[in-house]
């Protein structure tokens, strides 16, 4: 009987759930490559990171964004900018827990 009861296990553990984890990305999705990211951006800056800011709103959501002021060397692509820049929400954001 403890043998049956393995196997079922087993078993069971391998069925496929129809349900979807929230953290898991759609099949058949990729990643963008630079050159997309570069199409689909307004502006591409060619810049040194001076300093770094932490968000300080408090949100969960945004504990790992921050604040990164640059120094542009190069637009590469959009309007002209100033030497130093303020870019806000960079980081990794985790959407799930």
């Amino acid at each position: 009987m403890w043998s049956l009861s393995l196997v079922v296990v087993v078993l069971l553990g391998s069925v496929k759930s129809p349900t979807v984890d929230a953290c898991s990305l759609p099949i058949g999705w990729r990643p963008p490559t630079l050159e997309e990211l570069i199409e689909d951006a307004n502006e591409v800056l060619f810049a040194h990171i001076l300093r770094t800011f932490p968000d300080e709103t408090g949100l969960y959501w945004r504990a790992n964004l921050y604040t990164a002021e640059v120094e542009v060397f190069c637009i590469l692509k959009g309007q002209q900018t100033t030497p130093i820049v303020n870019i806000t929400d960079v980081g990794l954001f985790q959407s799930c827990p």
